[in-house]
């Protein structure tokens, strides 16, 4: 299976889901990326980056349609590029926004590889 996708969709916490496409590889997320979720996220890569054959080959963590982002998830996006980089992976974030611009405010954005901030 190369495709999986987790919803979680609890009252005490904001939505979150996670879409995992282990042939290009990415990961999709959508809802909130924050201190309740960002474990998640650093799995999720861990998981699509433990199937690259080569060094140098990236996974994408795809922001677009994120709603929500904190210290916590900027963390769990540091965490995840650090995890990779173990595997000899790299991590491209490719979001827009208010998310892109919450990733440039904090510094974030000059760590990671990027498909689409700028």
């Amino acid at each position: 299976m190369s495709h999986a996708f987790v919803e979680y969709d609890d009252a005490r916490f904001r939505s979150f889901g996670l879409s995992i496409d282990l042939e290009a590889p990415s990961v999709a997320v959508t809802g909130a990326l924050d201190l309740a979720t960002g474990r998640l996220l650093v799995d999720a890569v861990d998981l699509a980056s433990s199937g690259l054959d080569a060094a140098g080959h990236a996974v994408t963590v795809d922001l677009r349609d994120l709603e929500f982002l904190d210290a916590a998830g900027i963390g769990s996006i540091i965490a995840a590029r650090n995890s990779a980089r173990t595997r000899r992976s790299t991590v491209r974030v490719d979001a827009h926004g208010r998310i892109e611009r919450i990733l440039l405010i904090a510094g974030a954005a000059s760590l990671l590889h990027r498909a689409t901030l700028a």
